[in-house]
């Protein structure tokens, strides 16, 4: 979970800088219309879309290893919460588990448990990048 706060605090920091190499390409291209010099403007001009395609690149790149780290999460804690709910449903007397209302209640349990546990993570983790854009 902590990797994946500081991954997003990178993600949400790489946003500025893309905005910024976007301005300096319309600025240079602006510029670019009517100088004589087009030998220099073509090199800026190219670097910086060098710089904005490596910057893209770099930021889809943590985004696919988020998403990977995403899912293990959510695969950890659905495990552990089957673990919990099975230790707890092995300490119940038989005739708790074996009543229909508990067992609705548990089978409604079992099928949120997870999701709404997930949901609640997955926003937790995008504070550092809510926070930084």
């Amino acid at each position: 979970m902590i990797t994946a706060l500081l991954l997003n605090a990178v993600w949400g920091l790489t946003t500025v800088p893309s905005f910024y190499i976007d301005r300096l390409l319309i600025d240079n291209l602006i510029l670019f219309v009517g100088n004589s010099n087009l030998n220099l403007l073509l090199r800026l001009i190219f670097l910086l879309l060098f710089l904005r395609f490596f910057l893209e690149f770099f930021r889809n790149a943590l985004s696919s290893f988020l998403s990977y780290l995403r899912y293990m999460l959510s695969r950890k804690v659905s495990n552990q919460l089957d673990i919990l709910i099975g230790e707890k449903i092995s300490s119940l007397p038989l005739k708790t588990i074996e009543d229909p209302d508990f067992r609705d209640k548990f089978n409604k349990i079992e099928r949120e448990s997870g999701r709404r546990v997930w949901g609640l993570m997955v926003p937790i983790s995008n504070i550092p990048n809510y926070l930084l854009v």
